[in-house]
C-alpha cells in the first residue's frame, strides 16, 4: 500500500510541475508578443523582426520527443504546448511531441532496483536535455524551454 501512495504522490508532483509550466508559458508568451508588437516602429525594427521570425521558424521545424529507458516499471507524466499525458510502462519508450516551445517530463521508478533510469529530451536528432539515476525508487524531472 505504501508503494502505491508513493506512486500517486509522484504523479501528483509531476502533474503540478506540468500545470505550473503550462501557466508560466502562457504568461511568458503573452508578454513576449506584446513586447514584440510595441517595439516595431522603424524599418530597421521591421527588418530585425523579419530576420528573427525567419530564424525562429527554422528552429521550430524540428520536432521534440522524449525518450525514457528503464529495464523495470515506471510512471511518467509529460507535457508540452501540444500534449499532456500520464503513462505507466517499462523498457524503451519514445513520446513524440511535435513542434513546441517547452517540454516538461517527470519519471519515477516503480521499484527499488539499482538499474539505471535515463530520460532524454530531443529536438530533432539533437539532445537538448538528459538525466539519469540508479537510486532505488529514483525519479527524474526535466524542463526544457526555448
Amino acid at each position: 500500500m505504501e508503494k502505491y501512495k508513493q506512486i500517486i504522490a509522484g504523479i501528483l508532483i509531476i502533474a503540478a510541475i506540468i500545470s505550473i509550466g503550462a501557466y508560466g508559458y502562457g504568461f511568458l508568451n503573452s508578454d513576449l508578443t506584446q513586447s514584440t508588437n510595441e517595439n516595431v516602429n522603424t524599418s530597421q525594427d521591421i527588418k530585425n523582426t523579419t530576420n528573427n521570425s525567419t530564424k525562429n521558424t527554422t528552429d521550430e521545424n524540428e520536432d521534440y520527443k522524449i525518450v525514457i529507458d528503464y529495464d523495470g516499471p515506471f510512471t511518467a507524466g509529460y507535457g508540452s504546448a501540444n500534449a499532456h499525458d500520464d503513462v505507466t510502462s517499462s523498457g524503451h519508450r519514445e513520446y513524440d511531441l511535435g513542434k513546441t516551445t517547452y517540454v516538461d517530463v517527470g519519471v519515477k521508478k516503480s521499484d527499488s532496483s539499482n538499474n539505471e533510469l535515463k530520460v532524454t529530451i530531443y529536438k530533432g536528432n539533437t539532445i537538448v536535455k538528459e538525466d539519469s539515476t540508479s537510486e532505488p525508487n529514483g525519479e527524474i524531472v526535466l524542463h526544457y524551454e526555448e
